[in-house]
């Protein structure tokens, strides 16, 4: 019955870069990320929501560098 939507966006840095094993020194970002989070109220009993989630990986990570999605979903009730 009740729907709510919360978009979040995340900037992720690291303080200082890192040396990798075969010399080179990486950036400081360490990649973007996104989230979508739908909250559902169906009673006062059931509620559930359902979450996405993706990650463009920055310079701070060694080449071949992924991105990554995530979704979960959950479903409440309460007594």
């Amino acid at each position: 019955k009740k729907v709510t939507f919360q978009g979040v966006y995340y900037y992720l840095a690291a303080q200082q870069a890192r040396k990798f094993k075969d010399g080179s020194v990486s950036g400081k970002v360490r990649g973007n990320e996104i989230q979508a989070l739908f909250q559902f109220t169906f009673n006062k009993y059931m509620t559930g929501h359902f979450l996405y989630d993706y990650f463009w990986s920055g310079d701070f990570y060694q080449a071949p560098r992924a991105n990554g999605s995530f979704i979960r979903g959950e479903f409440m009730i309460r007594y």
